[in-house]
């Protein structure tokens, strides 16, 4: 397919930009590979968002999760803190691997850029929750967010390391 001025014969080739060959299918498979951590970062980051706006405090968790028999008094009294660091932890390590194998990032540049998307996004998730009837904005709850990501990411980096020197990826 030539551009607009060839197929007019007008004969003035130099003009247009010479055409474009199609996507191999090895270039396409592998521009799917690289949305796919994106994609699931994005829909995870989608899911905080949603479980965020569901007005009323604390989810709930079932009665006999709560009992001292299967939790610490720590945890029981003060669950809250440990669902965000627990919910930022899956959420760093989506980012850490959307950046690594998404961007093809060295694992520094990655974990620390990991660490600031999901700083970030948990201080927007409290701010966020300000809005939503019965929920509040906490620091407590950012710095647990914070704190979940952090551990993730400090884990994975030296695994994704090791896994890119072996793969070559």
């Amino acid at each position: 397919m030539g551009c607009g001025f060839a197929a007019l014969g007008l004969g003035v080739k130099a003009l247009c930009p010479p055409p474009v060959p199609d996507a191999s299918r090895k270039g396409a498979k592998n521009a799917k590979e690289g949305s796919g951590p994106w994609r699931l970062f994005l829909i995870y980051a989608a899911l905080i968002f949603c479980v965020s706006s569901i007005p009323g405090g604390w989810l709930g968790m079932p009665e006999l999760l709560l009992d001292e028999k299967f939790i610490p008094l720590s945890l029981r009294e003060n669950p809250d803190k440990y669902a965000h660091a627990l919910a930022y932890a899956v959420f760093g390590w989506l980012g850490l691997r959307a950046l690594m194998f998404g961007s093809a990032l060295p694992p520094g540049k990655a974990a620390i850029a990991a660490f600031l998307i999901s700083a970030v996004y948990g201080a927007t998730d409290e701010w966020h929750q300000y809005f939503v009837p019965d929920r509040y904005c906490d620091v407590n709850d950012w710095l647990a967010d914070c704190a979940g990501a952090f551990l993730m990411i400090l884990l994975l980096v030296p695994w994704y390391r090791k896994k890119r020197v072996m793969t070559g990826k």
